[in-house]
């Protein structure tokens, strides 16, 4: 085989393998997983599945990509693409200005709109130590300082849309964690999910972490 009909199997192969939605016809919508709110300048999930007409994940779309657009021109992402393998994909988005807006995700003529509600105006929950007392609920917004210990024979509820903040490290083992000896109760839903994250883009949060955790 000649140079240039390599070259040109090359560019074949590289332009044909990414696909976009529909192009199949197996994927008739999309169905998009984000927290219900944001703090700018805060990593902020999206997550995107295609499903087929039964609401079943088309599984069978190998690699394929979606763009993600807002209805603001004060409101920027840091990425507005995210791909999918096997019609599924995720991508951590930093956003940059404030203000409620709708986060629309789309490829070709399929699309999924979103609300997304800015959070900065809500009072911050600073938390640390061992919990005291048999319950503790979080709820709005949490940021935890230091290490969290849910202690033997106590119950932490987590309400859902809580968001969840976690001082991080630049370097090194040792970051904040969470450790359970006790009980938790996550109450997140597909609408309002409970959030866990870094509070600062460039830096790690520890782990969750149960220790003889009750069921």
């Amino acid at each position: 085989m000649r140079r240039t009909d390599v070259s040109a199997l090359l560019l074949f192969v590289l332009l044909g393998g990414l696909a976009a939605i529909g192009a199949s016809g197996s994927t008739t919508h999309l169905r998009v997983d984000t927290a219900a709110g944001y703090l700018p300048q805060v990593p902020f999930l999206v997550r995107v599945e295609a499903l087929n007409s039964q609401g079943v994940p088309d599984r069978a779309l190998w690699n394929a990509d979606v763009t993600l657009s807002v209805d603001r021109p004060d409101i920027t992402l840091s990425t507005n693409v995210v791909f999918l393998r096997n019609g599924r994909g995720s991508a951590l988005v930093m956003i940059d200005g404030s203000g409620d807006f709708s986060l629309t995700v789309q490829s070709r003529t399929i699309l999924a709109v979103r609300p997304i509600h800015d959070r900065s105006g809500e009072t911050v929950t600073m938390v640390g130590g061992v919990l005291p007392g048999s319950d503790t609920t979080w709820s709005g917004v949490i940021l935890v300082t230091n290490d969290v210990t849910v202690p033997v024979a106590h119950t932490l509820t987590i309400q859902s849309n809580t968001l969840i903040l976690l001082e991080g490290v630049a370097s090194g083992t040792v970051a904040n964690d969470l450790l359970i000896r006790g009980n938790v109760q996550s109450l997140g839903t597909e609408a309002h999910p409970v959030t866990f994250t870094c509070a600062q883009p460039d830096l790690r949060w520890g782990q969750i972490r149960h220790t003889n955790a009750q069921p």
